[in-house]
C-alpha cells in the first residue's frame, strides 16, 4: 500500500476566479462554495446583467466595483482578470461566452449543457484543444443539498431496495430566453 502525502496537495492560495452569471447556480452553488471555502476559491470579478444579483454577489465576495460588469461581453473588453472563469450564464449564451473566454485566455468551468447544438459542442472542444486551455463541464446539481439528501435516503435503505431511479429536470422557459 502506498501512502499519499496530502501535505503536498495543500493549496497555499485560493484559486482566483471570475463568475459569469450570478443567478441561482452562480450565487448559490459556486458562490456558496467560495464563501464557505475561502481558502480554496475566491471570486475576484462578476458579470451579471441584473443589478441586484450582481451587487449581492459582489457584496458577499468583496469584489471591487471596477470588477463588476453588466454583461459577459463587457468583461471580455478588459484584460484577463484571473486564470479561471465559471460560466453560469443562460443556456443559450454558454457557447458564445465560453468561446470568448477561451480566446481571452481563461480556463472555463461551464455548467451543463455545453451548448445548444452538437456542432457548437464540437467547436468548443476543438477551440479548447487549439488554445491549450481547459474546459470543465460541471454537473452542479449533484452537489446541492436536495440531491445529497435524496442520495442519503436511497443509500440508507429506509425505502427498501431500488432497481432504478429516474429523474427529470423540467427546465423552465426562461433558461432559453
Amino acid at each position: 500500500m502506498h501512502k499519499i502525502d496530502l501535505e503536498k496537495f495543500q493549496m497555499t492560495q485560493p484559486i482566483q476566479a471570475v463568475l459569469l452569471g450570478a443567478g441561482g447556480r452562480g450565487l448559490f452553488t459556486f458562490g456558496d462554495f467560495a464563501a464557505q471555502n475561502p481558502d480554496q476559491l475566491k471570486f475576484v470579478a462578476v458579470a451579471e446583467p441584473n443589478d441586484y444579483r450582481r451587487d449581492k454577489f459582489a457584496e458577499i465576495h468583496k469584489i471591487p466595483s471596477q470588477n463588476c460588469f453588466t454583461s459577459w461581453e463587457e468583461l471580455m473588453q478588459v484584460d484577463q482578470i484571473s486564470s479561471v472563469l465559471f460560466n453560469t450564464t443562460m443556456d443559450n449564451y454558454h457557447f458564445s461566452s465560453s468561446m470568448a473566454a477561451l480566446e481571452k485566455g481563461y480556463d472555463v468551468v461551464l455548467e451543463k449543457p455545453m451548448a445548444p447544438t452538437p456542432k457548437e459542442c464540437s467547436q468548443l472542444v476543438k477551440e479548447t484543444t487549439r488554445l491549450g486551455r481547459k474546459l470543465i463541464i460541471f454537473h452542479e446539481m449533484r452537489y446541492t443539498k436536495f440531491f445529497k439528501t435524496v442520495f442519503d435516503i436511497v443509500q440508507s435503505g429506509r425505502l427498501g431496495g431500488f432497481v432504478n431511479v429516474e429523474h427529470r429536470e423540467n427546465v423552465v422557459f426562461w433558461h432559453y430566453v
